[in-house]
Parts: C-alpha cells; sequence; structure tokens
C-alpha cells in the first residue's frame, strides 16, 4: 500500500507528514478529518491499478517516440514502408 499515492488521488490538497511508510506513522495536518486505515487499504487496490494504467501509457509513449515515430518519418522519406511502421504501432500497443 502506498500512502502517498493513495493521499494525492483520493484527498488532493489535503495537508499531511508521513514520516515512514504505515499508517501509524501518517500525521493529518488539515482541519478535514483523518482517513482510516481502513479507508486507505480499501482505496489501495483501484489507485494501483491506474498506477500501472498509468505506467503503460508512459512507456508507449516513450516507445512511439523512440521506435515508431522514427519508422514514420523513414516512411515519408521512402526508406521505409508504411507497413513496417504500423506493425510497430501495433506491436507497442500490444
Amino acid at each position: 500500500m502506498n500512502i502517498p499515492k493513495i493521499l494525492e488521488t483520493l484527498r488532493p490538497g489535503e495537508q499531511w507528514a508521513l514520516s515512514g511508510d504505515k499508517y501509524a506513522d501518517l500525521v493529518w495536518l488539515s482541519d478535514t478529518a483523518k482517513p482510516t486505515e481502513k479507508q486507505l487499504k480499501d482505496a489501495w487496490p483501484a489507485v494501483a491499478q491506474q498506477i500501472a494504467i498509468d505506467d503503460i501509457k508512459q512507456n508507449r509513449r516513450l516507445a512511439y517516440i523512440a521506435e515508431a515515430d522514427p519508422l514514420f518519418f523513414g516512411w515519408q522519406r521512402g526508406e521505409n514502408t508504411e507497413t513496417e511502421w504500423l506493425n510497430k504501432v501495433t506491436e507497442i500497443r500490444n
């Protein structure tokens, strides 16, 4: 469970401090009620899934830039085929 990521997602803008990685280390500084450990644990699966999705998107974006874009521009210059470029895009997407 990543408490900072959960709090960034569930309670953006709230003030808190974390001196370790356990719920007991969480100091709540905002005027609102401190979330319970159960609330954080219950939220973790959705937050973890979103982190994984964001990582996939970032990795794809970097792969498009590094691998597919050069093939696209090479196709535009007549150095390779459109099929090579489209195959790379499909490979990255998958």
